[in-house]
């Protein structure tokens, strides 16, 4: 979603830079409108989590990481076996 918001705002930019060069600045046009879009759609997209959020992600994979372990299995290698 954050893209699509930078491209929206980057069109605008074209527009606007349109009608200030009269319409043949078309190296300005695309030059501006690819900046907006990169600069602002990093900026958007970039925004970092809220810590509830984080706490969830980090909570999910600890539960994963627990249910993906298999206490009973026997992992070894060639010197040494590890029984759980």
């Amino acid at each position: 979603m954050p893209w699509v918001a930078a491209a929206i705002i980057a069109l605008i930019v074209i527009f606007i830079v349109s009608r200030l060069r009269g319409g043949d600045g078309g190296f300005a046009m695309a030059s501006a409108g690819l900046t907006v879009f990169l600069v602002g759609g990093a900026a958007l997209a970039g925004v970092p989590a809220s810590p509830s959020q984080q706490t969830a992600t980090a909570m999910r994979g600890r539960l994963d990481l627990m249910r993906a372990d298999d206490g009973r299995r026997c992992v070894g290698s060639t010197t040494v076996a590890v029984c759980g």
